[in-house]
């Protein structure tokens, strides 16, 4: 527990899922592209985004270099949102914080909105033309949506400790 201004300060059990979630969030992401970069292809060409790209290519109409150019800015204000709600979070009695990550929380909302509609987008239009771009699409889609869930889920815990407490 923490004191500020004669009250007692504990985060609510959201707020500590929600650190953790973020912590494996951020470390599964990390090991995941290590792994990656680190090992020959075809391991894991699944989830190698150039190479789904490149099998995307044809059937969705955007360039290899858009989407990897796509890919590389929306990566890093991904990684950027993340970085900014685990702070938040890990400093929950920060006023200032919260509405940081309320404000990156809605900037996410559309970020991994526009990705999941790309992928889910991808997913009709390849359908079974291709197997592996199928699959990668899938994946990457549940991903994003799983994102997406966890990004409206700090929100309303965000948007609750703002403007909803005693």
């Amino acid at each position: 527990m923490k004191k500020t201004a004669n009250k007692t300060f504990e985060k609510p059990a959201s707020v500590k899922v929600l650190q953790w979630t973020y912590l494996l969030a951020f470390l599964s992401i990390i090991v995941t592209a290590a792994i990656i970069h680190n090992t020959p292809r075809p391991f894991l060409d699944i989830l190698r985004l150039p190479t789904y790209f490149r099998l995307a290519e044809p059937y969705v109409g955007i360039s290899y270099i858009s989407s990897m150019t796509i890919y590389h800015f929306t990566m890093a204000y991904f990684m950027l949102i993340i970085l900014i709600d685990a702070v938040s979070l890990t400093w929950y009695s920060n006023k200032f914080l919260k509405q940081l990550s309320l404000l990156s929380s809605i900037i996410g909302f559309f970020l991994i909105g526009f990705v999941v509609l790309y992928f889910l987008y991808s997913l009709v239009v390849i359908g079974f033309a291709s197997y592996e771009a199928t699959i990668s699409a899938a994946v990457y889609l549940l991903l994003a949506l799983a994102f997406f869930l966890l990004d409206l889920i700090t929100f309303f815990v965000e948007e609750r400790g703002i403007y909803h407490q005693r």
